[in-house]
């Protein structure tokens, strides 16, 4: 394996190690040493990929981040009209942002963006922007298809990211409630879509 290719797999493992230690224990409670152990490799191994704790809590987050919006966004226009399409996102988002992991590094997130910036920065970044301008460009797709009638993508794509959210995010973040059940996120999916169609979709596409 070529040197390039053997540190990006060290990377990977330290982060998946990392990913364990801080849902569990918190970024105030994890420790290198904790991350170390979790990753299989030594607590040097750990500084010579990355500067410190927070540097890995930050390349975790980007990592976390960027895999979520892939697999939540990345919808090929084939597989359906508008309204399937984005009752598939509305679901795939539902299931990431309600999951007890998330939760986890929403909450890491918010405790500690107030001391450490860029780590809030880091995550509205690879997380919510990266999702949202994916998100434009499907509603634009449909736009030129003539299933939607947008003036503004941008602010309807951050319109339909909320409209998902409502209040089932919040409650969970704050712990109000338990993760909601396939046909809990299903049915809200659907509700949503149909409610954001009735401001943008076209009552017949156009040929």
């Amino acid at each position: 394996m070529p040197p390039q290719d053997r540190a990006t797999s060290k990377q990977a493992q330290i982060l998946e190690g990392a990913r364990g230690a801080f849902t569990t224990s918190g970024y105030e409670g994890t420790s290198v040493d904790e991350i170390a152990q979790r990753a299989g490799v030594s607590k040097a191994t750990v500084y010579k990929h990355f500067a410190d704790k927070k540097d890995v809590f930050l390349a975790f987050v980007r990592c976390e981040c960027t895999r979520h919006a892939a697999q939540t966004f990345d919808t090929p226009p084939s597989e359906g009209d508008i309204r399937t399409i984005l009752i598939g996102i509305a679901n795939s988002y539902l299931h990431l942002i309600l999951s007890n992991h998330a939760q986890a590094v929403f909450r890491i997130v918010v405790a500690e963006s107030q001391r450490f910036p860029e780590i809030g920065r880091a995550f509205q970044e690879a997380g919510p922007e990266t999702g949202r301008r994916r998100l434009e460009r499907i509603l634009a797709g449909g736009v030129a298809r003539g299933e939607l009638m947008i003036d503004d993508t941008d602010l309807a794509a951050r319109q339909f990211l909320e409209l998902c959210k409502a209040d089932l995010f919040y409650e969970r973040l704050y712990g109000g409630r338990t993760e909601p059940t396939a046909t809990e996120r299903d049915v809200h999916a659907r509700k949503t879509v149909d409610m954001f169609l009735r401001a943008y979709g076209t009552p017949t596409p156009r040929a």
